[in-house]
C-alpha cells in the first residue's frame, strides 16, 4: 500500500466549516493523566497505549494505560485495576539499570 500524502491546502479546504472534536478530548485527557497519581508509590504517571483495545466505542481517542515515572506499576486509570504490580523499589538507588529485578 502506498501512502500519498494531501496538499495541506486541500486538508484546510475539506476541514473547512467542521468543529473539532478531537482537541477538547485530547485537553482532558492530558489534564486527566497530569493530575493522576500512582496507587502504589504515589509518583507521577505516564500514559502508555493499551494494544489490546486501542479504540473503543466511548471515546474518539485512544484507550491508554497509566504506567508509574517511578516503581514502573500499570494499571488502568479509570478504574485503577492492576495490570502489572511494581518492577522496582522506587526508594532503592540502582547502579546497574539492566540488572533484572
Amino acid at each position: 500500500m502506498i501512502f500519498k500524502e494531501m496538499d495541506p491546502a486541500d486538508v484546510r479546504a475539506a476541514l473547512e466549516g467542521h468543529v473539532n472534536v478531537i482537541a477538547p478530548e485530547v485537553e482532558a485527557h492530558k489534564k486527566f493523566f497530569s493530575s493522576f497519581q500512582c496507587t502504589y508509590c504515589g509518583g507521577g504517571v505516564h500514559e502508555i497505549i493499551d494494544p489490546n483495545r486501542l479504540f473503543t466505542s466511548e471515546s474518539i481517542i485512544p484507550k491508554y494505560l497509566a504506567q508509574c515515572n517511578d516503581c514502573e506499576a500499570q494499571f488502568e486509570p479509570y478504574t485503577r485495576i492492576e495490570l502489572r504490580g511494581p518492577r522496582k523499589n522506587p526508594l532503592e538507588e540502582d547502579d546497574d539499570p539492566l540488572k533484572p529485578v
